[in-house]
This record gives C-alpha cells, sequence and structure tokens, in this order.
C-alpha cells in the first residue's frame, strides 16, 4: 500500500451562494484528514467573486484562521498550515480545475 494513502486530500471549487449581494460567491476548498479550509480569490487586495476567469496574477486568502497560507505555481497548489505543515496539491488547470489531488512534502 502507498504510504501517502492516508494523506489524501482535495481541493475543489465551491459555489457558496447564487445570490448577487453575498461576497464572494465562489472560494476553493481544500482539505485533507485534519483540515478544512477556504479561501477566497484576490487580485491585489480586492476580492473576487470566484476565480474561473482568473488566469494570472490572482491570490488566495483564507475566511477563516488567516494564518493557512495558499500560494501556487504552474504545476502546484502549496498549502502551509499554521503548524508549518505543507501539503501539496498536483493542478492541470489555471486556477485549478474542480478537484486538483494532494501529496505532503
Amino acid at each position: 500500500m502507498d504510504s501517502r494513502a492516508k494523506y489524501y486530500g482535495e481541493a475543489k471549487n465551491i459555489t457558496l451562494s447564487t445570490n448577487i449581494d453575498y461576497a464572494p460567491r465562489e472560494v476553493l476548498r481544500i482539505y485533507d484528514f485534519e483540515d478544512t479550509v477556504d479561501f477566497a480569490y484576490y487580485v491585489g487586495s480586492t476580492l473576487q467573486q470566484g476565480g474561473w476567469q482568473l488566469s494570472s496574477g490572482y491570490s488566495y486568502k483564507s475566511l477563516g484562521d488567516e494564518r493557512h497560507i495558499l500560494e501556487w505555481d504552474t504545476n502546484y497548489l502549496y498549502w502551509t498550515k499554521p503548524n508549518g505543515t505543507v501539503s501539496r496539491f498536483q493542478r492541470a488547470a489555471s486556477p485549478p480545475q474542480r478537484r486538483s489531488r494532494a501529496w505532503w512534502m
């Protein structure tokens, strides 16, 4: 059995609301066996309603504990938790496809 199997995690876009007055309407939800965190999309300091139209120049900010940090490059999302643990999620699109799988570093 692959030792990484117990470390399963996923990242996926979640629609929180379709109401025009709700913000943000879409977030990137990341979870593993310990935590679940919703990250909002930002361009500079401006909150975005969702991430599907974004292809560059965007970042993520946790909607809860801001010690959770999400960074990205061409191939991966990197979720740094408050305790320093980094989970690496493989991604195939920008922003991530509906689901991205995780591998721990």
